[in-house]
């Protein structure tokens, strides 16, 4: 029961982001930055507390991963700026509706 309440908070954050993005008056291209350093930052923040700072070495996938950051800069980027210029429900709507085409 408690991992059903933890899945449905974060799921629940994650489709909040969208309407906080709407009523900020930063660019797209700001808050996906914004978005991603505060990714990175809280991931090192939890490897250091949880003392398994060495799972942040990419070894021989630092290519791969770089790749995978440029894909989700992109993607924050794009779907930050789909809300400022069409509508939460909207870029929400084609945002969840994408793995069905």
């Amino acid at each position: 029961m408690r991992w059903n309440a933890a899945l449905g908070a974060l799921a629940a954050s994650w489709g909040f982001i969208a309407v906080l993005v709407a009523s900020v008056e930063l660019g797209a291209g700001a808050l996906a930055f914004w978005r991603l350093a505060f990714a990175a930052a809280t991931l090192v923040l939890v490897a250091l507390v949880t003392g398994r700072l060495g799972l942040l070495d990419p070894g021989e996938r630092l290519g791969a991963l770089v790749l995978l950051g440029i894909v989700q800069g992109a993607h924050w980027l794009l779907f930050f700026e789909a809300v400022d210029r069409g509508s939460v429900a909207l870029a929400v709507l084609t945002f969840y509706a994408a793995p069905l085409v």
